[in-house]
């Protein structure tokens, strides 16, 4: 029987002292046959015999085969999902870098914002205070044109009487009772 070339050197039938053995025996006093049988209590060469039948056995070789060729693709797949594991791992990380950056520039933005917020709250108190000291003023200033007023409509009121008691019987040309001395 031919072995194949692509079963790994573990797995050839090595020939020790004119008896070939299967190195899945390893020397093991009892093994599982592929056929699921044991050979508790077999000798050595029964179990060699055995051990050579079912190797010989065309079906294994074929399962085997076909394992071993599931094996390399999925060592292929593996070695893909790996590579795709990488570039995710990459992408991931550039993704995160550009988050820590855009986070960085909004914390930035925040802080300067925040700190406009509190100079704006501070210059509308100061304007605040102003117009309420305008308004005081204002106040006073009203205060000041009431009591003006009053004093204009008393000052009014005196300059009335004494129109009239100036008025009262003298004539323009008549010149008694006025200095004229004092007038020029």
């Amino acid at each position: 029987m031919v072995e194949p070339k692509y079963l790994p050197s573990t797995f050839r039938r090595t020939n020790v002292s004119g008896i070939k053995a299967s190195a899945f025996s390893r020397g093991y006093p009892a093994s599982v046959s592929a056929r699921g049988g044991t050979t508790v209590g077999q000798t050595d060469s029964e179990q060699s015999n055995q051990e050579q039948d079912e190797f010989d056995d065309p079906t294994f070789e074929d399962l085997y085969a076909q394992t071993f060729a599931k094996c390399m693709k999925l060592g292929k797949y593996n070695k893909v999902l790996a590579d795709q594991v990488d570039t995710l791992t990459c992408e991931l990380q550039r993704k995160i870098e550009s988050t820590s950056h855009e986070i960085d520039v909004l914390e930035n933005e925040k802080q300067y914002l925040s700190d406009k917020v509190v100079f704006l709250e501070k210059e509308v108190n100061d304007v605040k205070e102003k117009m309420k000291s305008i308004l005081d003023e204002l106040r006073l200033a009203k205060l000041d044109v009431v009591l003006s007023q009053q004093k204009l409509m008393k000052f009014c009121h005196g300059a009335k009487n004494i129109d009239k008691m100036l008025c009262m019987g003298k004539i323009d040309s008549d010149k008694r009772g006025w200095d004229i001395r004092n007038l020029f």
